[in-house]
């Protein structure tokens, strides 16, 4: 039997993966247009600009497969979590660094976040939607990963305008502890069609 994607908790489940879906790839091409702001803030050379790109990328490729593997062991949703963790914490860290090199290694752990949700998350999407249902929804993911990277140099555009660069990763932290809040009130009683 299909799970009806009008179902509150199935509902929360969707909306609160796709927000963090956004974020990633927003992260990754509105932050490319603020190097050159974060450059002259904290007199960062171009290599330490280019890293604060290539380490997210990078560790974004590499534990991808990871997260696969430990939320096979502790569970989707307990992986899913703990990554949105680490991507909020890294992003609360990027928007208070204050070198190039905190700021790095911040991102680098922005990616391994990354990886988690999009892993776990589109896993849980699978463990809870059927049939067309399911269809729909991964057409949504896909979506919102397009929107999010097409995007994502306009919002963070606009927050250069009114803020300055660490309104971008403030943002990001915000998004993502409503992630987290949202997805936590989903118990494991929830109407879902096998257990994540």
């Amino acid at each position: 039997m299909n799970t009806k994607i009008e179902n509150p908790k199935t509902g929360i489940i969707l909306i609160s993966i796709l927000l963090a879906v956004f974020v990633v790839p927003t992260s990754i091409s509105g932050t490319a247009i603020a190097l050159p702001f974060i450059g002259a803030n904290l007199s960062a050379n171009a290599t330490s600009l280019q890293w604060i790109v290539n380490s997210f990328n990078l560790t974004f490729a590499c534990f991808t497969l990871l997260w696969g593997s430990f939320a096979d062991t502790f569970g989707h949703k307990r992986a899913f979590i703990i990554g949105a963790t680490i991507y909020t914490i890294a992003s609360l860290l990027s928007a208070i660094a204050i070198s190039p090199l905190m700021l790095d290694i911040a991102r680098s752990f922005a990616g391994v976040g990354g990886a988690a949700i999009f892993s776990c998350g589109s896993t849980i999407l699978i463990k809870t939607f059927d049939g067309d249902k399911r269809t729909n929804v991964f057409a949504f993911f896909g979506t919102t990963a397009g929107i999010g990277i097409t995007f994502g140099p306009t919002i963070s555009g606009f927050l250069l305008d009114l803020f300055n660069w660490r309104a971008i990763f403030i943002l990001h932290t915000i998004i993502l502890a409503i992630v987290i809040f949202m997805i936590s009130t989903i118990r494991n009683d929830n109407p879902i069609k096998r257990q994540y």
